[in-house]
């Protein structure tokens, strides 16, 4: 997709300031999603910066392809300071990807006739910047009002900023055969409710001989409980991953895949593996149920209160094949990995005051 060969003719070329936070309470998903926005922008050229707050965890930051500001938080104040700094330096766009922004950081941001587009997941609110995309599966998160008069909306999926090799995995094929070969638990970067420890306590006596796979993020903070639970079992079943630069062939080679129901579902259904969904927050409901709906994937309940009998029913029923490539085939239909292209296109068209960037739900 040839889709900003004309970027360096646009007003906003000296500078793309991007800002993700990132916390025990929202997670790092905010950060991801701009991390593989400015992957795909430095390959196209496009002269990008990253602020993040304090606290961002540092195997991130290293990870960046562009300059990384860590500020201490993303107050007002703090974003003063930073908006003088890009009237210097000539920025003419910025764009935020919070789990909630204010109108009055929207204001400081776009000081000077800058622009402001906001990533956002949650919606029903006002936000008076010129662009928001919301990737949410979930319609009723799409809803906005504005006194922006130039407001611009897009929602859906195929909207969703994942790393490049999500998209060449979601074209490669895959067969289903036999019952279950590997289990992938990933449940987020923080996993606040510890339900990774239910999960591989339910998988202890599940299938002995199977590969259960773990995967723990980076402020995971219950690994001496979840050796506890190990070392009552087969050590030699699971395998405990940490700080992973990539989860993406990891989730690709599984037959089944644990989520919380954030961004890790929709990179299971864009590499179409099945997926099962232990929520931690209410959002995280909506979208397992939504991608339910869609035919992908079942939602069990909250993480903490799922039981082993339920997890065991769903695992039986997943030993079908057909009903795995089934889920696989809808996942794929539905996440397509080329939400970073989309969004880079938008993010032009916003430059070059492209009417074509307008209110739609892919």
């Amino acid at each position: 997709m040839a889709y900003l060969s004309n970027w360096k003719s646009l007003e906003c070329e000296p500078l793309v300031a991007m800002f993700a936070e990132s916390s025990p309470q929202v997670g790092t998903g905010h950060v991801v999603e701009m991390l593989s926005i400015a992957h795909v922008a430095r390959g196209q050229g496009i002269p990008v910066e990253l602020w993040v707050n304090r606290g961002t965890a540092g195997n991130l930051i290293s990870e960046s392809p562009c300059r990384v500001n860590v500020i201490d938080d993303f107050s007002v104040s703090s974003l003063r300071d930073v908006a003088r700094g890009l009237t210097r330096h000539e920025c003419g766009l910025v764009v935020t990807n919070f789990r909630r922004i204010s109108n009055s950081q929207i204001e400081t941001l776009g000081d000077n006739g800058r622009r402001v587009a906001c990533i956002d997941e949650l919606g029903n609110t006002r936000l008076d910047c010129d662009l928001v995309i919301n990737p949410s599966i979930v319609s009723r998160y799409h809803s906005y009002a504005s006194d922006n008069p130039d407001f611009r909306l897009i929602t859906g999926p195929a909207y969703l900023p994942l790393a490049d090799d999500y998209r060449e995995l979601n074209q490669r094929p895959r067969s289903f055969s036999g019952g279950i070969g590997n289990v992938v638990v990933a449940m987020g970067g923080v996993d606040r409710c510890g339900s990774t420890l239910k999960i591989a306590e339910s998988l202890r006596d599940w299938r002995p001989g199977i590969t259960k796979h773990i995967v723990l993020g980076a402020s995971f903070m219950y690994r001496s409980e979840l050796e506890n639970i190990l070392s009552q079992t087969n050590h030699l079943d699971f395998v405990i991953y940490q700080d992973l630069r990539s989860l993406t062939r990891l989730l690709f080679e599984g037959d089944v895949g644990f989520t919380a129901g954030g961004n890790t579902l929709y990179e299971l259904a864009c590499v179409g593996t099945p997926a099962l969904v232990l929520y931690e927050d209410d959002h995280e409901m909506e979208q397992g149920i939504e991608f339910q709906r869609n035919g992908f994937g079942v939602c069990l309940g909250r993480g903490v209160g799922v039981t082993k009998s339920r997890i065991w029913r769903e695992l039986d029923k997943l030993e079908e094949p057909d009903v795995r490539e089934t889920w696989s085939r809808k996942g794929r239909s539905v996440v397509d990995g080329q939400g970073v292209e989309r969004v880079l296109a938008s993010l032009s068209a916003l430059c070059s005051n492209d009417s074509a960037v307008q209110t739609r739900t892919p």
